[in-house]
């Protein structure tokens, strides 16, 4: 199971470098960054049930994540 959420998470993260900087669909990225927000939300929590470090130690991927998505935002509203 954490195997699924980790390498679900780990696509969407590396398809969101292509889908803003070599596409520039910045509207799609977004709502992209949000899903994986909710999929590294949910792998922190199952991580958290296992070992509550593992799931303590997420958390600064979380904010850099909600501080991505805040850019991705302002990218989007600016072009």
């Amino acid at each position: 199971m954490f195997n699924d959420i980790i390498n679900v998470q780990l696509f969407f993260n590396l398809a969101w470098c292509f889908i803003f900087f070599s596409f520039g669909n910045y509207r799609f990225a977004l709502v992209w960054i949000i899903i994986m927000l909710a999929l590294v939300i949910a792998m922190t929590l199952a991580f958290k049930k296992v070992v509550p470090a593992a799931g303590y130690m997420q958390i600064p991927y979380i904010l850099w994540l909600l501080f991505a998505t805040y850019l991705n935002a302002g990218v989007m509203v600016l072009n």
